[in-house]
Parts: structure tokens; sequence; C-alpha cells
């Protein structure tokens, strides 16, 4: 969901653009997700205290673009990640993660060589827990990826007809992962390549030579 202020020529209003939403963007500029929220990945626990529902995703903010090292930063409505929760999978209330904007998982501003500076996405949540109940003890994995600043020629290097929108900066990207104890509080993992991801791009010619994005994770147990 990207609307919340009305159009002018009367094609849509924020109403409109929330019919059958259970969770839009959020209406304060201050939190991250103030332009758009999507991606979520939802876990249902179940304890002594009965059943809660967490949701993790990915958002940007209205002023993302704004920034000038951000102005010509693809635009795919990834940007940092946060949390929301809810006692019945239908009403949400946003978490306030420590991070910038009311984020669990920020931009990496920490390593300038890493494969995340510029924007993040969500992919996957995993939880090590029991598996005979599904509760919120354990360890979590956050599969996600992200990109640079490092500009990707899609024009030149693929022959696309038109540059993504926003423009060429974190267009490769990368997959990381992170851990948690609780789901809120994120470290990131140091992955094998140089740049700290756990899985790079093809190489040139191969058919993730642009990116590789949107990772899921299954766990099983051989027989």
């Amino acid at each position: 969901n990207k609307y919340h202020a009305s159009k002018k020529n009367g094609n849509f209003n924020s109403k409109d653009a929330n019919i059958g939403c259970v969770f839009p963007s959020e209406i304060d500029e201050s939190w991250f997700d103030s332009y758009s929220v999507g991606m979520p990945i939802v876990h249902r626990y179940v304890d002594e205290q009965g059943e809660r529902w967490k949701m993790w995703y990915h958002g940007k903010n209205k002023d993302f673009h704004s920034n000038e090292d951000y102005k010509n930063v693809v635009d795919i409505g990834t940007g940092r990640i946060g949390v929301a929760i809810s006692s019945d999978g239908i009403n949400w209330k946003r978490e306030k993660g420590q991070m910038a904007l009311n984020s669990v998982l920020d931009i990496n501003e920490e390593q300038w060589w890493g494969f995340d500076t510029c924007h993040i996405g969500l992919g996957d949540i995993n939880l090590a827990s029991s598996d005979k109940i599904q509760t919120d003890g354990g360890v979590y994995f956050m599969y996600y990826f992200g990109g640079d600043f490092s500009e990707f020629d899609v024009v030149k290097k693929l022959n696309f007809s038109n540059s993504p929108k926003g423009g060429n900066k974190g267009v490769q990207m990368r997959i990381g992962v992170a851990i948690s104890q609780d789901g809120m509080n994120w470290s990131r993992f140091e992955g094998e390549h140089p740049n700290n991801s756990i899985l790079e791009c093809g190489h040139e010619g191969e058919w993730d030579s642009m990116f590789v994005g949107w990772p899921t994770v299954i766990n099983y147990k051989k027989r």
C-alpha cells in the first residue's frame, strides 16, 4: 500500500486505497514505512498465554529518495525491516524497533563494504524451536536481501529497453542473514563473501547475474 493522501484528480483517495487492507503504510512520517509496506512474513505462536501473531515486513519512508545519496536508487518498495504484533492475525500494532525510524533492521551503515548499504528487503524468517509446538522462544534467522550504491546499467548490460524505476543504484542485490533471540533485536551474520553476503549474484551471462533476492528457506530433516 503506497497511498494515504487523496489524489486531486479524484481517481483515488486514502480510504479507497485501504479497502480490504489489514496493514496499510504508516501515516506518521517519522516511521520507516510511511511510503510503502511489503513482503509480510507472519508467524503464529501458541503457549500457556494463548496464541499470538508476529509479522515482519519491509517498508520505505516517504523521504527516502529525497536524500541526495538515494535519488538514483531503484524503487522496489524496499528500505528497512520492521515488526508488528497481533492477537488474532487481523488487527495489527507496530512495534518500535531500536534502529533508525523505528525499524528492527536498518540499512547497513557500519560496514561500507557490505552488500546492504543502500536498501534492504525481507525474504523469510525461520525459528529454531520445538518440533511439536511453535512458540516464540528460540533463535530466529532472518533471510533478507539488499543492495549497495554501485550502479548496474541494465540497458547496457542486459539489453533492457528501460532503466528500473528510481535508477540503477542498488539493483545488483545479494542475500544475507541476521540472527536474533527475540525477533526484535538483530545481529548481522558475516557471510563467506567479501561483502558479507551468503549468496552472491551469478557470473556474467548466468541467469542470476543481475541480482538474487526474496529468499525463501525450507527446513527439512532427512529420513
